[in-house]
């Protein structure tokens, strides 16, 4: 006789976690469009009422497996230690290797993929980026340049992540990884680095 594990009640840990489980396996497989709340709650066994308790909504919910998934806040606290102006470089090798490696490179896409289809989506990530990534390096760099430190850093982040692994464009998707990482060494200091470009 098989035992089901028994829903949890409203408002427990366990039935969150079910859910977030669940939903990096649903979106991962059919997307955001082809994920139900009815397919979601089946998945973790709860009841569909503990998506709106937990996450507010499905797009709450995709937001937060988005976020663990890319864990791209936990990349920044783990490159954060060591000199600053090294900081660019250290997140450039992290990035690249999460998304080169077969078993998670592939998801990552799907769910950038999938956030794409849905401006809210894309508002809810762009929340997530603004509070756990931008402000944690403004105050890391601290200083009058914080900000535009991170911008650098950013853009040079986002630039290979959309480039190489979401469009694909060919003169950068065909590099080898490793020519890719050691052409962008140069960029990734002068990103983090604390001097105003001098005029010419």
């Amino acid at each position: 006789m098989n035992k089901r594990r028994g829903r949890p009640p409203l408002g427990t840990s366990r039935g969150r976690d079910r859910l977030l489980e669940a939903g990096t396996r649903l979106f991962t497989e059919h997307g955001y469009q082809g994920t139900s709340l009815r397919m979601l709650a089946e998945a973790a066994d709860c009841d569909p009422a503990l998506v709106a308790h937990h996450f507010g909504s499905k797009r709450g919910l995709f937001a937060q497996v988005t976020a663990v998934v890319l864990s791209p806040a936990e990349v920044v606290e783990q490159a954060l230690p060591g000199p600053p102006e090294l900081l660019g470089e250290r997140l450039v090798n992290q990035v690249i290797t999460a998304w080169e490696d077969p078993k998670t490179g592939p998801r990552l896409a799907r769910l950038i993929h999938a956030a794409l289809e849905d401006p809210r989506l894309l508002a809810a990530l762009h929340e997530y980026v603004e509070t756990e990534i931008s402000q944690r390096l403004i105050e890391f760099f601290g200083g009058h340049r914080a900000r535009d430190r991170t911008a650098a850093i950013l853009t040079l982040i986002m630039g290979i992540i959309f480039g190489r692994y979401i469009i694909k464009t060919d003169a950068l998707a065909r590099l080898p990884a490793e020519r890719y990482r050691h052409a962008l060494i140069p960029q990734a200091i002068a990103a983090g680095q604390d001097r105003p470009r001098r005029s010419q």
